[in-house]
């Protein structure tokens, strides 16, 4: 019977507390390896040296996966597809030679598996946000789940 408090657990509250603290610290840990390996991209002469699409490539996949709302009707794979292949299509277009000084196929590989790890990531997150609101959703619409304790200022 939805809408109870017997549909509501305290098991499930905190598994979705925890799942989305979780994928938040994720993609907060995310953002800061892309935004680190930019700087030292830019700052230094990189380990790593990844096509300068792949930052703007991932920035912009992790906000749109994460701020779309149909992107939580779809499964894991549709996003990754998408992105996967934009980054492809992206690779193609610009001639690698003009977007980095390194042809190693190994960093290529590396930028578009991290890619994918952020959109998969940030479509978790975007999940468990869903996940969040409906709960709360629930539980703002039981009668007595939170009994309104104000008191009206008309009183003093």
């Amino acid at each position: 019977m939805p809408g109870t408090l017997a549909s509501i657990t305290k098991e499930e509250m905190e598994c979705v507390v925890t799942n989305l603290r979780c994928y938040f610290l994720w993609a907060i840990l995310y953002l800061a390896l892309v935004f680190l390996l930019d700087q030292a991209d830019h700052l230094s002469r990189p380990s790593i040296n990844f096509a300068s699409y792949f930052y703007l490539t991932a920035m912009i996949g992790v906000a749109l996966t994460l701020f779309s709302s149909s992107v939580t009707r779809t499964p894991d794979t549709l996003p990754m597809a998408v992105w996967a292949g934009g980054c492809i299509a992206l690779s193609l277009l610009i001639n690698i030679t003009h977007a980095t000084t390194s042809n190693n196929p190994s960093e290529i590989v590396l930028g578009f598996l991290l890619l994918e790890m952020g959109i998969w990531v940030t479509h978790r997150l975007a999940l468990q946000i869903t996940h969040a609101e409906l709960l709360m959703d629930k539980l703002a619409s039981i009668p007595s789940g939170f009994r309104n304790k104000l008191v009206r200022l008309s009183n003093y």
